[in-house]
């Protein structure tokens, strides 16, 4: 039997602060043990350290990442390293401003899935833009209702990373990459690629805050403006959209050349 009994809290809060100390004892109802960890301050990282890092962020993101961006990135690759080297087969991460609505009552259903499934990588969550009306390409497991696999693409539309399950592989892998370029923890694409997949696993048991200005770990992140975060992704879903009408397009064109293939053969076989 899969147990989940290790749990670790990035925070850039006081460790006295209400939130999260009632964010931790509704961690432990669940019996886990949680690590609280501090986190980077963006404004506290030198020059020297931050340009270190940020300079191959330009090619990726079309910008440099902020302090903040870095110090975050930073934050989760201190505890992605801590996974790295315990005993434990998977741990859980969470976010301070992480709001654990379903997990309690969740939590032996997730631990089913990840004996059975094994998967590298779990996001618990069903993403603040799934509830935008993004249509997304991914399927859900039939043996497991509320998990999804978000497929390709289609990870360019995910951000958030308020909570996530990862085995002690995986938390290799990110560890090493995260060493050798620094990159988003919520930049989807990235993850799956160092995962060797094209897909992540997602499964809805924790939400975001709606309000962002309460919440200090996000604070210390470079957040775009409404209307930029929607331009990007009216964007993105204009060049999907066109990726697969050509696609689409593509595949009758073959089927049309394989019928008239079939049709001449026959034409010669007659004759």
């Amino acid at each position: 039997m899969l147990v989940l009994s290790q749990a670790y809290l990035l925070t850039v809060k006081n460790p006295n602060d209400e939130e999260l100390c009632n964010l931790v004892r509704k961690l432990q109802t669940s019996e886990i043990e949680v690590e609280v960890v501090k986190g980077v301050i963006g404004g506290e990282i030198s020059a020297k350290i931050y340009f270190e890092y940020a300079v191959d962020t330009q090619k990726r993101y079309g910008y440099l990442l902020s302090p903040g961006e870095i110090g975050c990135a930073l934050g989760h690759m201190e505890i992605l390293q801590k996974i790295a080297t315990s005993d434990e087969e998977y741990a859980l991460v969470f976010e301070d401003d992480a709001i654990v609505y379903r997990f309690v009552e969740s939590k032996s259903y997730l631990e089913d899935f990840l004996l059975r499934k094994a998967p590298q990588f779990v996001q618990l969550g069903r993403q603040d833009h799934l509830l935008m009306g993004v249509n997304l390409q991914g399927r859900s497991y039939k043996d497991f209702q509320d998990f999804y696999q978000i497929l390709g693409i289609d990870l360019e539309n995910l951000f958030g990373c308020h909570g996530y399950v990862i085995s002690k592989s995986a938390a290799r892998k990110l560890v090493s990459s995260l060493k050798a370029k620094i990159h988003l923890i919520d930049d989807f694409v990235i993850v799956s690629s160092i995962l060797d997949q094209n897909y992540l696993d997602f499964f809805g048991c924790v939400i975001h805050p709606e309000n962002f200005e309460k919440s200090l770990i996000e604070g210390e992140r470079h957040l775009k403006s409404t209307a930029e975060l929607s331009k990007g992704r009216l964007w993105r879903r204009i060049l999907l959209e066109i990726s697969r009408s050509l696609l689409h397009r593509k595949k009758r064109i073959l089927r049309n050349m394989r019928r008239a293939v079939g049709q001449t053969r026959n034409v010669y076989t007659k004759r």
